[in-house]
């Protein structure tokens, strides 16, 4: 069982974006995406979701593809959570975390939609935000309540652009860390679009590095993060060393490609 993403091509009239991009995730992994910006992150991940359409290639979950699949059906196997919060939401948290039931209703919330709910939202430690404005809150708390709707959309996979962007180093490692957490407890896999190389190689389990529009390296972060790697695909040296049992990339200089 997986999600497999296979050969996946997309451009914009003749200009290529993605070139032939697979990638596996496996239930109970993060996977992280990494790469320059503008080098096609956000793109795979809407490929994979079919909010883009890409020129050839396919997605499958557990065998399934989803090319075939409704859109209802599509989002009970995967959560999307996009980059940052909307520009203006006006509902409670707990109504923005029960939209992520709607794949599961027939026609109005039941009682095992607001018990799911409610359920995330304690987990995440939101259950004292519940009743508050979603505009109300901070970034940090946005974000949770973002994961949140992603978690009680109960998906096999979770797909999510940039979740520690404009954040904090404190609410950063929170938010790496309750994903990390409901991947193991709930065997659901992550595929995370990141720009963070420290906060990838600390949490992921596997990364795919790309670089102009094709794979250029996928396996563990120890394997994929090199110092060689890191030099040819972001123009900049850095020294790779170990503390506490994690991985750390400092950067020294720019160097170009």
């Amino acid at each position: 069982m997986s999600l497999t993403v296979r050969g996946i091509e997309f451009g914009r009239g003749a200009q290529s974006v993605l070139s032939g991009v697979g990638l596996t995730a496996e239930p109970g992994e993060v996977v992280g995406v990494l790469g320059p910006n503008g080098v096609g992150k956000t793109t795979l991940l809407k490929c994979i979701l079919r909010i883009l359409r890409p020129r050839s290639g396919s997605v499958s979950v557990d065998g399934q593809d989803m090319a075939s699949l409704t859109p209802r059906q599509r989002a009970k196997r995967l959560a999307y959570v996009p980059q940052g919060a909307p520009a203006r939401f006006p509902l409670s948290v707990f109504e923005f975390a029960l939209m992520g039931r709607r794949p599961h209703l027939r026609w109005r919330p039941s009682a095992k939609d607001a018990e799911v709910v409610a359920e995330t939202l304690a987990r995440l430690g939101l259950e004292d935000l519940a009743g508050r404005d979603f505009e109300s809150l901070s970034g940090g708390q946005k974000q949770k309540v973002l994961l949140a709707r992603a978690f009680a959309q109960q998906a096999r996979y979770l797909l999510l652009d940039e979740p520690t962007s404009n954040l904090d180093v404190n609410h950063q490692l929170e938010i790496m860390g309750l994903l990390r957490r409901a991947v193991a407890a709930d065997d659901m896999g992550a595929v995370i679009a990141i720009h963070d190389l420290n906060l990838a190689a600390r949490f992921a389990d596997r990364v795919v590095l790309l670089f102009q529009g094709a794979v250029f390296s996928d396996g563990e972060p120890a394997e994929v993060l090199s110092e060689e790697n890191v030099r040819a695909v972001f123009g900049v040296q850095v020294k790779v060393f170990g503390y506490n049992g994690q991985r750390h990339l400092i950067p020294v200089q720019t160097v170009g490609r």
